[in-house]
């Protein structure tokens, strides 16, 4: 199934918001949601794309964006954000497109503090009307920071947008924007361009390679991988290479123009690797480096590459099917050290029929940390995933997880309530405590280990259980 969009939208309602709703009876693991964001009209694709912005509230919790890029508020299929506090999941501020058929929210990304007031800021692309454009919101208050356009009518910029990351180095992030059809180096091959986010000059431009490659269909900063001071970005082509499977890009700008350090190329069977999800910035392999990933979600594959050597580290397909691999890298959920990530079959059927399925991924090993399975057919639960830290305060990760066709493609959102957390040693049914029922494990292990290896009482790995495990689960306790 494509991910096309629906542009018959009904005229605007009032965004209906649902904050600490239950969702045990929309999600096969009993999963929680801390609040359920609604979109305001049929059509509208509300979670069409989700993304953490920073905490743009002061209240020390990450707060996000959600766009509804079908929305008929300033026009038809104009297009709007909105912007999230993810302590109480109230509506911020949010933004309309003013273009029709603009579609403006077809992608929306945190940029960092690009005012310098302290608070983070918003990009959001509006690629469909005229050449494109993308446009940078103050995250206090929506107020419009700049606004640019593309080169040549159909050009599709403002495709994808990303910030955050600092290509020139000089202490204030840069911007990233895609415009996937334009011309230059041959029909559709697609440019890049990347912008100074102090004065929004034009730092450079990156081409595709040929025909209909699509170039700047995934973008995203993906940290200094290199420690020159400067961040690196990655570009997909969904439709590059010799059998259009697709490609990424790895660039570094060196002042002038922007170097190509390395080409991802996928393996057989892929189909449109690089389409919309990229990432980086994160240390999957705990080796210092930043590392990266590229979505092949037609393929069911979710791909993750070592930041200092490009070499593969896990190839995860879900449960291959339901167009798996959308998503982002997220921080350490399990106190392990590695970072980890979350992703999207955002067709699975496991739940229902296109229900949706998400996965937590563990960056150490590749295993699947935790699960959230969709009940409801047709909803597309992980449309977009997310990870935005402890919303709740439990100690545990949370997730956005949007449904942009839920509901006749009038869309919802989930702020899920994450199960995971860091390890407590002497926690022994894995409760997140340690408490009676830890201690009465260990009193019922007392003695030496039948198995060193698998001893989960034996604290202190001498094959034994004993007194010394004893203190170590009462210095834990609580």
């Amino acid at each position: 199934m494509s991910r096309g969009l629906n542009s018959c939208a009904m005229l605007a309602l009032f965004l209906a918001v649902v904050g600490g709703e239950s969702a045990h009876a929309q999600c096969q693991e009993g999963c929680k949601a801390i609040h359920i964001l609604t979109g305001e009209a049929s059509g509208d694709q509300f979670g069409w794309k989700s993304n953490y912005i920073g905490d743009v509230t002061n209240d020390g919790i990450n707060d996000f964006v959600i766009t509804a890029p079908t929305n008929d508020g300033g026009g038809s299929d104009a297009g709007r954000i909105y912007v999230y506090s993810s302590s109480d999941g109230s509506e911020v501020w949010r933004a309309t497109g003013v273009s029709n058929f603009g579609q403006l929210g077809r992608d929306a990304n945190r940029t960092g503090d690009i005012n310098s007031d302290g608070t983070p800021d918003v990009i959001a692309g509006g690629p469909f009307s005229g050449a494109g454009r993308a446009v940078v919101y103050s995250g206090v208050d929506g107020d419009i920071l700049h606004t640019f356009f593309g080169q040549v009518n159909g050009d599709r910029f403002g495709f994808r947008v990303a910030g955050g990351g600092d290509a020139n180095g000089d202490g204030q992030p840069d911007l990233l924007v895609g415009a996937t059809f334009h011309d230059t180096a041959a029909f559709n091959a697609g440019r890049v361009y990347l912008y100074d986010g102090t004065d929004f000059s034009l730092l450079c431009t990156v081409d595709g390679e040929g025909v209909s490659d699509e170039f700047g269909s995934a973008l995203a900063f993906v940290g200094d991988r290199n420690n020159d001071g400067r961040d690196e970005f990655i570009v997909g082509a969904r439709n590059a290479g010799p059998t259009s499977g697709g490609r990424a890009y790895l660039y570094s700008y060196n002042g002038k123009t922007c170097d190509l350090i390395h080409t991802f190329i996928p393996p057989a069977g892929a189909s449109g690797f690089g389409s919309l999800f990229a990432d980086g910035g994160r240390d999957i392999n705990n080796d210092g480096t930043p590392d990266i990933y590229v979505a092949d979600f037609n393929a069911n594959r979710a791909h993750v590459y070592s930041g200092a050597d490009f070499t593969q580290l896990w190839m995860l397909t879900g449960d291959g099917n339901g167009g798996f691999g959308l998503g982002e890298m997220i921080d350490d959920v399990n106190g392990d050290d590695h970072d980890d990530l979350v992703l999207a079959a955002w067709v699975s059927n496991n739940g229902g029929s296109q229900a949706g399925k998400v996965f937590v991924y563990s960056g150490a090993d590749g295993s699947i940390l935790e699960t959230f399975t969709h009940d409801i057919p047709g909803a597309t639960f992980g449309f977009d995933a997310n990870g935005l830290g402890d919303v709740n305060d439990d100690g545990k990760a949370d997730y956005l997880i949007t449904a942009a066709w839920d509901l006749n493609q009038r869309g919802r959102a989930y702020v899920i309530a994450g199960t995971i957390g860091p390890t407590v040693v002497g926690d022994l049914d894995g409760d997140g405590t340690v408490g009676v029922k830890d201690l009465l494990i260990l009193l019922g292990n007392w003695g030496r280990c039948a198995d060193c290896d698998d001893c989960p009482a034996d604290l202190n790995d001498d094959c034994f259980v004993g007194v010394k495990d004893l203190l170590i689960l009462l210095g834990n306790w609580g």
